[in-house]
């Protein structure tokens, strides 16, 4: 069920007003430097891997047989030496002369037995983080390309939302694009990671798609200066379900040469995995003030904030949210660490909270300020189920509604 709407709790009101902590996005997209975050050591206990365990007994027996027949008086010595293999039957015979033609023969026979009885603990799945940042990456996915103009929020050349935040493999996400004016427009989605150092992979490119000037985001309700768009969909992506989870954006270039980004995540809500990464959607729209309000007065017009916003527009500037402000580097480093993580929003734990507890750790990176009380009961209770809990950032209690019927 969508859950599009991001509303200020009541205890929040009064501290909104206050200047907030805000993301300024990265004057350039850089690629995460390799010299000064060290990888990760291999033996923190979440990237333990159960390795093969084998145990040898080995059993050795040797026997000697020493006969000795003088004829005179005279003691001869005999020297017996065995020696024995790993495979092994050794017989040693050593003969020693006394000086009174005296012959004494001392005949050894070792015999050794070596069983070695290995047991194998069977080995994991590949983790699918390292085996996805094996392939090519492709640098297509920093805007604006080559010839290419990033759209703006006057104009909005070419201005795009998804139809969720997040999408389990093998589902379906629409796209509702806007272009201005009207033109053709293209569609590359590329998933973000490590890949080498260049950050990002091409997963699909679309053919041309003739593109619609939509009608401008009406304020749905004064009260609470609520602006939500009611573009029908664009594009329909059915997600491969070989498409590894992670964060992904989808690059819209129009005819004219303008670009944007519409952020979404893809789930895997049935893989076992390490960790949980919970990207801070919520947030990002609480801030994101396209359309003219967010949630704070020093970005909405007129110096006067909404008090409710919603996920039904694009996201304000280059449409990335605050993924270059607040994530990049972390995704970059954990990927490229090799962690066995796993990836959804903080809207998915408030629908699924079950998914938290199913991990040893759950991550909650950058600028995760604003939590409902069904994400609060979620965190807490995979705590006390013995689930790790890792904050980059906190701090407010928010609620979510369902959508404005319209």
């Amino acid at each position: 069920m969508r859950l599009p709407l991001v509303v200020a709790a009541l205890l929040a009101v009064e501290t909104l007003v206050a200047g907030p902590a805000r993301a300024e996005p990265l004057a350039q997209i850089l690629p995460l430097p390799t010299g000064i975050i060290p990888p990760l050591p291999t033996d923190i206990p979440i990237l333990d891997t159960p390795t093969p365990t084998a145990t040898a007994t080995a059993t050795a027996t040797a026997t000697a047989t020493v006969t000795s027949t003088p004829t005179v008086t005279s003691t001869p010595t005999a020297t017996a030496t065995a020696t024995a293999t790993t495979t092994p039957t050794a017989t040693a015979t050593a003969t020693a002369t006394a000086p009174a033609t005296a012959t004494a023969t001392a005949t050894a026979t070792a015999t050794a037995t070596n069983t070695a009885m290995a047991t194998a603990t069977p080995t994991p799945a590949a983790n699918p983080i390292v085996l996805e940042n094996q392939q090519p990456g492709t640098p297509g996915w920093q805007i604006p390309t080559t010839g290419s103009r990033l759209a703006d929020d006057t104009s909005n050349q070419i201005k795009g939302y998804a139809s969720a935040a997040s999408i389990n493999k093998g589902g379906s996400l629409s796209f509702a694009v806007s272009v201005n004016p009207a033109q053709m427009f293209t569609i590359a989605v590329y998933r973000m990671g490590w890949y080498g150092g260049i950050g990002g992979r091409q997963m699909l490119q679309t053919a041309a798609i003739s593109g619609l000037q939509q009608p401008a985001c009406p304020m749905v309700d004064a009260a609470t200066m609520l602006v939500a768009c009611s573009w029908p969909s664009s594009y329909t992506l059915a997600v491969p379900t070989n498409w590894t989870d992670g964060l992904y954006f989808a690059v819209l270039s129009n005819a004219q040469g303008y670009q944007n980004y519409v952020p979404f995540v893809v789930r895997d809500d049935a893989r076992q995995a390490s960790l949980l990464y919970q990207q801070p959607v919520n947030t990002y729209q609480a801030y994101n003030n396209w359309g003219g309000k967010s949630l704070y007065t020093f970005s909405s017009s007129a110096s006067t904030r909404a008090y409710k916003v919603s996920f039904d527009r694009p996201y304000a500037s280059d449409g990335s949210a605050d993924y270059f402000g607040w994530e990049v580097y972390q995704v970059q480093w954990q990927e490229q660490a090799g962690y066995d993580v796993t990836y959804s929003t903080d809207v998915d734990a408030e629908a699924n909270p079950a998914r938290l507890r199913s991990v040893r750790a759950v991550l909650i990176p950058g600028h995760s300020e604003y939590w409902s009380k069904g994400m609060y009961d979620a965190a807490q209770g995979a705590r006390d189920a013995g689930v790790s809990l890792g904050f980059m950032g906190s701090n407010r209690s928010i609620r979510l509604l369902p959508a404005v019927q319209r």
